[in-house]
Formats: structure tokens, sequence, C-alpha cells
């Protein structure tokens, strides 16, 4: 869960851009938990949350062509109803183990 603080307090300026973002879609970054994250290609994030409610989003953040000040979500996909058969399960179970214990 290494990169749960990335979203919460990094001041880089693409976690303030993906925390506003999320913030957008009613997401409290302080109560959820990110438990993938990596570069996927130049000027793109993949991403995978865990949120307060209970949800597992798929993100895809790109920034290609524009600042990360204004990069954007151009992926977006709810997994929780089959997170299980994903390559992420295993971290994603943990980041559901720690949201209910918080």
């Amino acid at each position: 869960m290494v990169f749960t603080k990335l979203p919460r307090e990094s001041d880089d300026p693409m976690w303030a851009r993906i925390r506003k973002l999320l913030d957008a879609r009613g997401i409290n970054v302080g109560k959820s938990f990110l438990v993938e994250s990596f570069p996927d290609d130049n000027s793109f994030d993949f991403g995978i949350l865990v949120t307060q409610d209970g949800f597992v989003i798929q993100y895809g953040f790109d920034y290609l062509g524009k600042t990360v000040q204004e990069g954007e979500f151009t992926e977006w996909g709810d997994l929780t109803s089959r997170y299980q058969n994903t390559p992420y399960s295993e971290s994603i179970k943990a980041g559901m183990e720690l949201r209910n214990k918080y």
C-alpha cells in the first residue's frame, strides 16, 4: 500500500491533478487506497483505487500533448464485481482489507 500516500500527500503536479479529478468524481482520497500505480506509456499513468465505499476503480490518467496539470482520466472502469479475475486481485484484496480496518 505504499502508493496510497501519493494521491493523499504528494506535492507532485501529477498527483495534485489526480487528487483534483478524483475529488470532482466524489472520491475521498483520504479514505481510499491506491493499490496499483505505474506509468503505462509516455504521458499516461495507470492506477487502481479502492474507494471509501468499497468500489474498485481502474483509471488511466493521460497528459499526452498537454501539461500534467491539464491531464484527464481517459480510462475509467468499475472493477468491483470482477476484480478477482484481474492480475491485480491480490493487491485489491489487500486494499479492501485495509479499507475495512479504517
